[in-house]
């Protein structure tokens, strides 16, 4: 069973599963590099409990927030090859407060929100979902990892008009570790592939 994400909504809320806008990152925390040593770009946060709901299976603390920064450069498409190589990287935190760095990367934020399925589950749905198969996964990267959701470019480019390209035209797909019960600077992978 899978839900379909929506992005249709600006804004950010504490306890709200949004993309873009600001992670609230605790004080201390490093924000997330590439492998080239650039500031990545806040893709999308998601409190445990909008996790829980639609991934039951995946233990985390109900007070934590996992968050998914990806490489990106609105003028550079250097960023690409690392995005395909390395993909994002994903992070477990107990949320603070907005803002933690305004001079990372971010694009105006936007709600996710989730409705029923509207096309049946199976890996050529490759639709923006949480849960059920991941669509086109190429390789075995889940490790002992739950896939949790996938975001396909198209979607993400009409939320996200000012940085088009984020996944490279291609898809994202989050997989979470099953028990994740403290912060982590890695709780996670995020893959991006292209055809």
């Amino acid at each position: 069973m899978y839900r379909e994400l929506a992005f249709e909504n600006y804004g950010q809320a504490p306890g709200c599963a949004f993309l873009g806008g600001a992670p609230y990152l605790p004080p201390n925390t490093l924000w997330p590099c590439d492998a080239k040593g650039k500031p990545m770009l806040h893709l999308a946060s998601l409190p445990a409990p909008f996790i829980q709901t639609h991934i039951p299976k995946i233990a985390i603390r109900a007070h934590l927030c996992v968050s998914i920064f990806t490489p990106y450069d609105v003028i550079d498409d250097a960023y690409i090859e690392t995005a395909l190589l390395t993909g994002g990287r994903v992070i477990a935190y107990a949320p603070d407060e907005p803002g933690a760095d305004s001079s990372a990367p971010s694009f105006e934020p936007r709600l996710i929100t989730t409705a029923a399925a509207s096309i049946p589950d199976d890996a050529d749905n490759g639709i923006a979902k949480i849960g059920g198969t991941p669509a086109w996964l190429q390789d075995d990267c889940a490790e002992g990892r739950e896939f949790i959701l996938q975001i396909n470019g198209s979607r993400l480019n009409r939320a996200a008009p000012t940085h088009r390209g984020i996944l490279a035209g291609g898809m994202g797909y989050l997989l979470l570790e099953r028990n994740i019960p403290a912060p982590s600077m890695d709780c996670g992978r995020f893959v991006i592939q292209t055809t």
